[in-house]
């Protein structure tokens, strides 16, 4: 499987730190999700995704109940199958005047599959259909985007798991109001094993931004241990905050959430943040100054 990169994740707190914009939700619980989704039933007649409520051994419900989009939403999965679908996006208009850092895909999946033999990718096109990039072999645009795991989707989930991907709009000249696609598939050998494939829910499409003021001189490093966190802690070491008035320490999930938050002493070293209970996924912390950010940092909570 090819090598994974890390995405420095946009929270929006302030115009020293990242603004996101235009975040569609498809949940598959209404019909907005027919402006994005399109089942491929010309490639594949018998195309096996479906919107609906799992009722299947493995997949008993959706992450937002009560539809998901599934690999047919009763039976196992076929031999010899490819079947796909697509999400068509328009991206906004740069309303925040700011650099335009990524236009991103972001889901909920499970899978159950016969690992390696049958699997799922994603594939990006950024020019509305011509080229078509995919995550799981490219070698020619890998510098061009970041993903949060591994792009192919094989083997046996237990619960919900998170997957995301972050283009950069300018690497693949795509333009404020451009139409952009990702392609969903999902392969079966010629073996019938009864399981139960592709699970995916509450897909988010973001635009991510980054803030325009950047001059502000006074900023300090941030270090943070261990990174990827595998227990419940993580200590976030600061530099040279003597200098500092009001300062506070936060920390925020992909979706912009404050999982933390402490006031902190101008003399302090350091702050251990318990991490017990936070999902697995990518967070930033953020130290500031009378509510301006002077200093930020990714970590990943494993």
């Amino acid at each position: 499987m090819k090598k994974i990169l890390i995405l420095m994740v946009g929270i929006l707190i302030s115009v020293q730190t990242y603004s996101q914009w235009n975040w569609p939700i498809i949940t598959f619980d209404d019909s907005t999700y027919l402006n994005y989704i399109i089942i491929d039933t010309i490639s594949n007649t018998n195309n096996i995704w479906q919107v609906g409520a799992p009722d299947k051994i493995n997949f008993t419900q959706a992450y937002s109940q009560p539809n998901a989009m599934v690999t047919d939403t009763n039976q196992p999965y076929p031999a010899n199958d490819t079947s796909i679908f697509y999400i068509r996006y328009v991206t906004p208009e740069n309303i925040w005047g700011s650099g335009w850092v990524q236009t991103a895909l972001v889901f909920r999946y499970k899978i159950d599959t016969d690992e390696d033999f049958d699997f799922g990718k994603i594939e990006f096109s950024p020019d509305n259909g011509q080229l078509w990039i995919d995550y799981s072999n490219d070698t020619i645009y890998n510098n061009c985007y970041y993903l949060t795991s591994d792009p192919v989707f094989t083997g046996t989930s237990v619960s919900w798991s998170q997957f995301g991907v972050y283009n950069e709009p300018y690497s693949f000249n795509i333009n404020d109001g451009d139409t952009v696609w990702y392609r969903f598939t999902f392969i079966s050998d010629g073996i019938q094993n009864q399981n139960d494939g592709w699970m995916i829910d509450d897909i988010y499409l973001e635009d991510i931004y980054e803030g325009v003021e950047e001059s502000i001189n006074r900023t300090i490093s941030l270090n943070i241990y261990p990174n990827p966190v595998k227990n419940q802690s993580v200590f976030i070491l600061f530099e040279n905050i003597t200098c500092f008035d009001n300062i506070e320490l936060m920390c925020y999930n992909v979706y912009g959430l404050m999982m933390y938050k402490e006031r902190v002493d101008r003399h302090q070293s350091e702050s251990r943040v318990s991490t017990e209970g936070w999902p697995p996924g990518i967070y930033m912390a953020i130290i500031s100054s009378n509510g301006t950010a002077i200093g930020k940092r990714k970590f990943v909570v494993e």
